[in-house]
């Protein structure tokens, strides 16, 4: 299981930092809390772009 922190799914994705944040805070990204800090599961991630889910601009639609 490789576990990536917010600047790091960031970079993985090839976004902002704030962005990521934002997207997790708004359920919009698959992640989970360690704490105060988001937390992101690579192969989680990769399958919900694949799937088509990847909404950057954090709209919801």
């Amino acid at each position: 299981m490789d576990i990536l922190n917010t600047k790091e799914t960031a970079a993985y994705l090839k976004v902002h930092v704030e962005t990521i944040r934002r997207l997790a805070r708004c359920g919009e990204i698959p992640a989970f809390k360690v704490g105060k800090d988001w937390r992101f599961d690579k192969e989680v991630l990769r399958r919900w772009m694949e799937a088509g889910k990847m909404n950057l601009s954090g709209s919801g639609q």
